[in-house]
């Protein structure tokens, strides 16, 4: 579509009309008018016509006034060059970038050449309108008449506006000053093009007439053709002779036949000895060839950003001697580098040489792919260099064309100005970092001055080229071989994979380590790549192969490089799903940690398969430094245990590192801070914990105090004298403990270590594992902080998913279990109902016992059944945990408990009973008692399929009834006739409320109240 036909032109030219009315007189309205209408040719985009109709103006209005300016006749190109940052007072518009205005004579190459000198100075390009015009002018040099079409007696001038970033003074100079140098460099190259394209003709006719009849002289003048055809910009040309100077052959410049830019910038007339020429140029003067090709070692000022072409043709005199040469400077046009090679001369030649001396079918599959890899080849290779070594170079890449292989090629030009190197790798490891890596350190080792590359995805091929034209002026890169390259290569573009396959094949063996990298050769992001290397890549796939199933996690920690000992790297492995943060943060924070941050990585080895890595930043709270190595095991261990629910998601986990303690020694010492709880210590668990991480060594004593006290290893080896000298430590660290808060826990923790008198937390299964709950009997009457009555033995039972005691007012007693809902004072409960037991047994055992246990892990929300199941679940625990520190017996022989250090004397006699919440349970406790060989059997608890059902017979409401009949008796009462009242103090569900009160019909219940409920 034509400019003039475009909608937004004409809105946009109306829209200027409008505001001319308004800012110019009526004469300058006709001008302006005439010149939007005839010079403004672009198209307005989107960009453009954001702006204001106003600033369009005023820009448009500047253009306009700097075109009626004459010309400055005294600078060497008439160009007129304008630039400025527009404002308010001078230009009518505020502008926010830098303009230029240019006008110049219109002629090829303007645009690309602006652009090209504008690019050099790192200047962002905004707006760049070329609007060629006729204009003619007075003898004054003003616009006579403008106009978009030819008009006799006119010039065509090109009126440009140029927008780029905001300049100073000082800059807009310089660019001023150069803008002027490249104008004048086209309007020399375009004035002489004439002339050396005519230089070339009338070589060619001389040549077909002169030169000797050699091998390359059919191809040479069929090249030379081909660019007088238009596929060469000339930028310069210059003639030289040779002479013979005492015997040294000399070239020397013919005066006045340089034009372009070899004329412009050729200086003095040059003279140059042949034999302090490069090899390039002395091989043209000793074999037949006709012409050679070469580049300069400049870049072009002209038309394109590429070092200039040269065309060196030999001139021979009527008997066929050289005697002296014609030198073209400029560029191929882009036909050259488009064209099939099989279309240029010259390249044509060596093509097909290549696919005679190749040995190969040209129909074959090799023949064809080669032909490829030549059709394809850069066009400067094909041109530049020798076809032996052009022949070696692309049968060598046609070896690797299908391989994902590293390889490199690399030649120096013959005239010492370039090194060309071609680095052809596979399409994966390639990415611009790897490509400015490669230029960086092959220039290096070049001893480059700059460099350029171009890259192509080999057609058909894995692989990509990266083509590198180094600049050279010494010698350093002979020291250079192609071997040390290719190694130099081979280390900067080693892919990734590559490596892990290699440690996969050294680490499993050739077979399953190649196996391995199949499997994994797409699972890793280039993030995880990134990061870590193919060695720990390793190690993560064996902490993943550790994974049974999707519920399973594996753990490594290590220390931050360059950080603090409290800086720590975890990583956790999961199938599937990654870790909810909020379900690992909170487990991090109690272990110690803050979570400074979290890197999430899938990876992907096969389809349906995803296993996560998460990368956890983290710095240790307490004032400790970390010593990984130390603490690593029983890290890993604990963090698993919180995260399977065997331990506990708490504070106190932070002794694991802070005390370097495993999980079970924490929580043995959170056993102790929630039997503390049950005697109503007034502390809270947070604060407890707080005090054991606060005074660390002394925490890590009382913890040595028990196992000296219970660890079957050290018990019988000296633990007495060991014991004693770790409680003169806990006195000692006590005497530094100011807060008497503080105090009392520390004491509280010695006092209750000193009472246990047995504990299971040393037993193991039959694979050694240790269990997941833990029991402890303790001698009451001996702790001061137990309220009263205290019995004379308890056992207090302690796991994530339940917590019971069991109260004995001696060693032969008997009393009831119940399911306690009091999570928080169960033993409060217990001890009040253990008082009323020691009176309702006395007639049957010496004393009475009492035990409670809650479910911790019971919801009643998840329904009936499940909380009743969760209930007996967590009473068969409890009841093991009571069963695991009893003595047995064997006939008469008395068995102590396996792996149990005993502080008190033989004790084998436990049995328990039914109470609320248990009345169906005691069949399961009597199987547990035979599992375990008790001696008891099916009597360990009473009230089970074997025994007598107490609470539906109403054995104990009978017997308390007697009770009750005597009192009333003694006053003269005789119940079982006479009406009475009553009021109840105590749960009406149990024994005596529950059977007693049926048992005569003249009792008239008025009040009760327990511990949840009030009626009247």
């Amino acid at each position: 579509m034509e400019a003039t036909k475009d909608d937004r032109r004409q809105q946009l030219i109306k829209s200027l009309a409008t505001i001319a009315k308004t800012k110019l007189t009526k004469v300058q309205q006709g001008q302006f008018n005439n010149f939007i209408a005839q010079a403004m040719h672009f198209y307005p985009d989107a960009d453009y016509l954001d702006r204001t109709s106003e600033n369009i103006f005023w820009n448009i209005w500047g253009l306009f006034c700097f075109t009626q300016k004459p010309f400055d006749k005294q600078q060497p190109n008439n160009a007129k060059v304008r630039i400025f940052t527009p404002s308010v007072e001078v230009d009518g518009w505020l502008g926010q970038l830098t303009t230029i205005y240019i006008d110049q004579r219109d002629m090829p190459f303007l645009v690309d050449t602006l652009r090209m000198a504008l690019n050099r100075r790192g200047l962002n390009i905004f707006t760049l309108q070329s609007n060629p015009v006729w204009i003619v002018r007075k003898d004054s040099g003003e616009i006579e008449q403008i106009s978009s079409k030819f008009l006799q007696g006119a010039q065509s001038e090109a009126l440009m506006t140029i927008e780029v970033d905001l300049l100073s003074e000082a800059e807009m100079q310089e660019v001023h000053r150069e803008l002027e140098i490249v104008l004048d460099d086209v309007s020399v190259v375009v004035d002489g093009y004439g002339v050396m394209l005519k230089r070339v003709e009338d070589l060619i006719a001389e040549l077909k007439q002169n030169a000797p009849n050699v091998g390359q002289l059919e191809e040479s003048l069929a090249f030379l053709e081909w660019i007088y055809s238009g596929y060469f910009v000339f930028t310069g040309c210059a003639e030289f002779v040779l002479d013979d100077q005492n015997n040294n052959m000399v070239l020397r410049e013919v005066p006045g036949s340089a034009f372009g830019l070899l004329g412009k910038y050729q200086g003095d007339i040059r003279q140059e000895s042949v034999d302090q020429l490069s090899d390039g140029v002395k091989a043209l003067y000793e074999d037949d060839q006709i012409l050679a090709v070469t580049k300069s070692s400049k870049r072009s000022p002209v038309h394109r950003n590429s070092y200039s072409d040269y065309i060196v043709v030999k001139r021979f005199d009527k008997t066929g001697k050289a005697v002296g040469e014609i030198r073209f400077l400029g560029l191929y046009t882009s036909q050259f580098y488009s064209y099939s090679p099989r279309r240029i001369p010259i390249l044509r030649e060596k093509v097909n040489w290549i696919m005679q001396n190749s040995g190969l079918n040209i129909n074959s599959h090799d023949g064809k792919a080669l032909q490829t890899i030549l059709d394809s080849h850069p066009r400067d290779e094909l041109l530049l260099v020798d076809q032996n070594i052009l022949a070696k170079t692309t049968i060598g890449i046609w070896q690797i064309y299908e391989r994902r292989v590293v390889k490199v090629f690399i030649h120096t030009d013959p005239f010492n100005k370039f090194v060309s190197c071609l680095v052809y790798l596979p399409r994966e490891a390639f990415s611009t970092e790897i490509r400015e890596k490669l230029e960086e350190k092959i220039g290096q080792e070049l001893g480059a001055l700059e460099s350029e590359f171009s890259t192509q995805f080999v057609p058909d091929s894995v692989l990509v080229r990266i083509h590198f034209v180094f600049k050279i002026d010494n010698q350093g890169y002979l020291s250079v071989t192609d071997e040390s390259l290719q190694s130099l290569v081979e280390r900067i573009t080693r892919d990734w994979a590559d490596e892990f396959l290699e440690q996969a094949q050294l680490a499993y063996g050739p077979a399953e380590g190649s196996a391995l990298s199949r499997r994994f050769h797409s699972a890793f992001s280039e993030a995880y790549k990134e990061l870590f290397t193919p060695t720990v890549a390793l190690e993560h796939i064996a902490l993943f192969d550790q994974l049974d199933g999707d519920d399973e996690l594996a753990i490594d920690l290590f220390s931050s490089q360059d950080t603090t000992d409290q800086y720590l790297h975890l990583m956790l492995f999961h199938r599937k799903t990654p870790l909810e943060l909020s379900d690992m943060i909170p487990m991090l924070e109690n272990l110690g940690f803050r979570v400074l941050m979290e890197h999430p990585y899938a990876l992907h080895p096969e389809a349906n398969d995803v296993l996560w890595v998460q990368d956890f930043s983290l710095q240790f709270s307490l004032d400790v430094n970390v010593d990984v190595s130390a603490v690593q095991n029983s890290f890993k261990d604990a963090l698993l245990r919180v995260w399977r629910g065997d331990a506990e998601n708490d504070t106190f986990n932070r002794l694991v590192v802070g005390a370097r303690l495993d999980w079970r020694s924490v929580a043995m010492l959170r056993l102790y801070a929630r039997y503390l709880k049950q005697l109503s210590v007034p502390y809270s668990q947070a604060f407890i914990a707080d005090t054991l991480a606060k005074h660390l060594d002394v925490t890590r004593n009382i913890v040595a105090l028990f196992k000296s006290y219970f660890d079957p290893r050290y018990a019988s080896e000296g633990g007495s004298e060991r014991a004693e000298g770790l409680v003169l430590k806990i006195h000692s660290g006590l005497d530094s403990i100011n807060n008497i808060s503080e105090d009392k826990v520390i004491r509280g923790y010695l006092e209750l270590v000193q009472a246990t008198l047995r504990t299971n937390f040393f037993q193991t299964f039959e694979n050694g594992t240790f269990k997941s709950y833990i029991s402890v009997k303790l001698a009451s009457q001996t702790i001061s902080l137990a309220p009263k009555p205290r019995p004379a033995y308890e056992i207090f039972v302690y796991s994530p998913r339940v917590e019971g005691v069991h109260l004995r007012g001696g060693k032969v007693a008997r009393g009831g279990l119940r399911w306690s809902d009091r999570v928080e004072d169960y033993r409060t409960e217990v001890l009040g109902l253990v008082k009323a037991q020691q009176v309702k047994n006395a007639v049957i055992v010496p004393t009475g016992a009492k035990g409670g246990f809650v479910a911790k892990q019971a919801n009643i929300s998840l329904g009936r059944e499940a909380f009743l199941q969760e209930g007996i679940a967590s009473y068969m625990l409890y009841i093991q945990a009571l069963l695991d520190i009893s003595d047995n017996m064997t006939g008469d022989i008395l068995v102590p408990p396996k792996e149990v250090v005993r502080r008190d004397g033989d004790d084998p006699y436990l049995v328990v009973a039914a109470d609320k919440g248990t009345a169906t349970f005691s069949d399961t406790a009597n199987e547990i008692s035979e599992a375990n060989d008790f001696w008891l059997g099916d009597a360990f608890a009473s009230g089970g399929g074997n025994g007598y059902d107490h609470k539906g017979m109403g054995i104990t409401a009978r017997g308390a009834w007697v009770a009750v009949q005597r009192h009333f008796y003694e006053i003269g009462v005789d119940i079982q006739s006479e009406d009475f009242t009553v009021i109840g103090v105590g749960d009406m569900g149990g024994d005596v409320f529950g059977n007693g009160m049926l048992l005569s019909e003249h009792i008239q219940l008025v009040a009760a109240f327990n511990h949840l409920h009030i009626f009247v």
